[in-house]
């Protein structure tokens, strides 16, 4: 796989005749991950979609290697991108395997059966979520977090440039979390995923985009971003942000018993 370069130039976005992104311009260089955080409700599943080419902006760009995504064909953009969104689970009455295979339509002609690198890949791509031994089990009976990484195997399947994932770690293990979040790194593809927690997108990510009200307030490395006072002003939570020993990233302690409002912050 080969990373893509993502930009995005004033982009905005409605649905039900609301803005729900709000001017939103970001440039992702090529094999860099990205994280997407931000109060419920803010945008960043609206802002996924619409990056995977799922949702058409009001006004504004998405450019992949400089090329507006909306002048690619539907095979084109799903051999470029790969998304794993929170509604996408689906109840598939399919074998594992045959799930992971439909991330390999988009190199098929109609009608066209499956070859040996098409089962190499989506062997491959189970390994990689530590679901090789899920193959030949039906999808409708995996647990939550055994279907989540066969998802993610199917995105992998695609063999994209942009991977686009959408709180991948819900009903993870511990262990799997980890391993799904170093996915991109580790495949060296550019990657942009939405997280609700703030101590893993300050592990994973390279760069960080906050998003309030469908408007960028932020954007930067963890360390620059994720500050006691954004937290507090985004969120309206009290913490306090510390290096990890090991990592030297921020790592987040918080303070459940205190609520930043509007009457503390200003006095």
């Amino acid at each position: 796989m080969t990373a893509a370069r993502l930009s995005t130039a004033g982009l905005c976005v409605d649905l039900g005749g609301r803005r729900i992104v709000e001017d939103v311009s970001m440039d992702v260089p090529a094999g860099r991950v990205v994280g997407i955080v931000g109060p419920n409700g803010c945008g960043k599943s609206t802002l996924l979609r619409t990056l995977g080419g799922i949702l058409r902006p009001a006004s504004g760009v998405v450019s992949i290697d400089g090329t507006d995504i909306a002048t690619l064909g539907a095979r084109q953009l799903a051999r470029t991108v790969a998304a794993v969104l929170q509604d996408s689970a689906g109840d598939f009455d399919l074998r594992v395997r045959d799930v992971v295979l439909m991330g390999r339509s988009p190199y098929k002609r109609m009608f066209e059966g499956d070859n040996a690198s098409d089962i190499r890949i989506v062997g491959d791509s189970l390994a990689l979520v530590d679901a090789a031994h899920l193959e030949d089990r039906p999808f409708p009976l995996l647990s939550g977090g055994e279907r989540r990484r066969v998802l993610v195997a199917r995105a992998l399947a695609q063999q994209p440039r942009l991977l686009l994932m959408d709180e991948p770690t819900n009903h993870l293990d511990v262990r799997h979390t980890f391993d799904v979040l170093a996915l991109p790194a580790t495949l060296g593809v550019t990657a942009v995923i939405a997280l609700h927690d703030l101590n893993l997108a300050a592990q994973y990510c390279d760069v960080i985009h906050v998003l309030r009200n469908g408007r960028q307030v932020a954007a930067g490395s963890p360390a620059d971003v994720l500050t006691a006072e954004m937290l507090g002003d985004v969120w309206e939570v009290s913490a306090t942000v510390q290096r990890h020993p090991d990592t030297g990233r921020p790592h987040i302690y918080f303070d459940p018993r205190r609520r930043v409002t509007e009457e503390s912050r200003s006095g």
